[in-house]
């Protein structure tokens, strides 16, 4: 959970826009929308990126599985080892639903919550770590967050225009 100071639907829109990630948490890079389309990000969306994990050098696809404008957006997301990009049992799946609710004054409370699916196969001090680590780039998402909409010129217009 946490509470940005800055209009929901314009927290929403941030959030929504995976392009951002590589300026939210510094282990994205090369975000690449792999759908086919050039419009506004919204349900059905998907992208592609490579991510520096504990585990390891891997390679993501996020897919907007749900976009309800100004409130919820879930994604789901599959990291694959960039060593075992061929091995189905490298893969990790996670589900990530965050819900956008309206706080006095105007700001914006954001409450997420992450379910990870790793594969069966994986060695239990892995699978620890995995643990351990899941909620972390999230945090470090928000909190980069946080500061790029509460620090953001007044009136300095959305990229997104539609939701």
């Amino acid at each position: 959970m946490i509470e940005i100071a800055a209009p929901r639907d314009h927290v929403y829109r941030f959030r929504l826009d995976c392009m951002n990630l590589p300026a939210l948490n510094p282990a994205v890079r090369n975000v690449t929308r792999s759908d086919g389309s050039t419009g506004p990000p919204t349900a059905g969306a998907s992208y592609r990126c490579e991510v520096d994990l504990e585990w390891g050098e891997c390679v993501a696809t996020v897919h907007i599985t749900e976009a309800v404008f100004p409130s919820l957006i879930v994604l789901d997301m599959e990291t694959v080892l960039r060593s075992g990009t061929s091995d189905p049992e490298s893969r990790v799946r996670s589900h990530e639903v965050a819900r956008f609710s309206v706080l006095p004054g105007g700001g914006t409370r954001i409450d997420v919550e992450l379910t990870l699916f790793p594969p069966g196969s994986v060695p239990a001090d892995e699978l620890a770590v995995m643990e351990a680590n899941a909620g972390a780039p999230i945090n470090v998402e928000l909190a980069a967050m946080k500061l790029a909409l509460e620090n953001r010129p007044a009136g300095m217009e959305e990229r997104n225009v539609e939701a």
